[in-house]
C-alpha cells in the first residue's frame, strides 16, 4: 500500500509531462496536485466505506454483543463477591 501511492503519483507525473510539453512547470505541478488530491479523497472515501462495512458486518456485531455479555457477567461476579 505504501508503494502504490508513490508509484501512482510518479505515473501521473509522467503522463502529465508527456501530455503538456508547452505548459510551464508550475502548471504541471498544479494539475498534479489536483489529481493527487482527488485520488487521495477517493481513496479516503473508499477506506471509510470499507471500515463501515466491516464494523456493521454480522461478525463484528455478534462479537461486540458477545464481549458486552462477557463483561456484564464479569461485573456481576464481582458484585456477588463484593456482597
Amino acid at each position: 500500500m505504501r508503494l502504490l501511492l508513490p508509484a501512482a503519483v510518479l505515473l501521473l507525473a509522467l503522463v502529465l509531462s508527456a501530455e503538456a510539453q508547452e505548459d510551464t512547470f508550475m502548471d504541471r505541478l498544479g494539475r498534479l496536485r489536483e489529481h493527487v488530491t482527488s485520488s487521495a479523497t477517493t481513496l479516503l472515501e473508499k477506506g471509510k466505506a470499507v471500515v463501515e462495512d466491516i464494523s456493521n458486518s454480522k461478525y463484528a456485531v455478534e462479537s461486540r454483543t458477545w464481549l458486552q455479555e462477557q463483561m456484564e457477567r464479569v461485573a456481576n461476579k464481582f458484585q456477588e463477591l463484593k456482597n
